[in-house]
């Protein structure tokens, strides 16, 4: 998941770092129980969409051209994802939308971070087959921290590095970072913030197999 994976990775580093407008919270605000009902993803070949990158997709995967953001999908589906040496743990929380609950590396302090997922397809059997997926911001960004192009977005830049003027209901502002302390809050930011994100992440399962 090479263009979901970028983006969660940075969006860690920068909360690692202290970065403005993402959503975290000090502890975990979802836990294993959240995830009963949460999205299955279809097992398989998966691409991330990238209008800029034409691929065959006809052809077996080592074929694709090299912008191709192409990973299989196992049955751990969004389990985890790697940034260099660090393994970067996440859960992933039933509702609309579900979020994504990013954990600090073992061993490492810092908070937690959440990204938004809607399914935008499925299969007969209620997989998902398409996905959509989005920070969850603290409130509209300010002018002077516009959304990055499509192209830095699919390659998982971040913009939103000044915390808002009008945090939504729920989130404390706290010096240049903004926390929620109730998983609701998360949820009602996880909503308002896809209106914030003109170039979410989105990718859709290709087929069966690895090739």
């Amino acid at each position: 998941m090479r263009a979901l994976a970028a983006g969660l990775a940075l969006a860690l580093a920068a909360l690692l770092g202290g970065c403005g407008n993402l959503v975290q919270s000090d502890a975990a605000l979802f836990a294993k129980a959240d995830t009963r009902g949460a999205p299955v993803f279809r097992r398989g070949l998966w691409i991330g969409d990238d209008p800029d990158c034409k691929v065959d997709e006809r052809l077996p995967r080592e074929d694709w051209p090299g912008c191709a953001a192409a990973w299989v999908m196992t049955s751990r589906g969004l389990a985890s994802a790697f940034d260099e040496d660090k393994e970067m743990h996440l859960l992933l929380a039933a509702g609309d939308p579900a979020i994504i609950q990013i954990e600090p590396p073992e061993r490492e302090e810092g908070p937690f971070g959440y990204w938004a997922l809607a399914v935008t397809a499925a299969d007969r059997r209620g997989r998902a087959t398409a996905f959509s997926a989005w920070p969850v911001l603290c409130g509209p960004p300010d002018g002077a921290d516009a959304p990055v192009s499509a192209a830095q977005a699919r390659e998982g830049a971040q913009p939103y590095a000044s915390v808002t003027r009008h945090p939504l209901p729920g989130l404390e502002v706290r010096g240049a970072n903004c926390f929620a302390a109730r998983a609701a809050t998360v949820r009602d930011a996880a909503r308002a913030s896809r209106a914030w994100t003109p170039f979410p992440m989105d990718a859709h399962w290709v087929r069966d197999g690895e090739r």
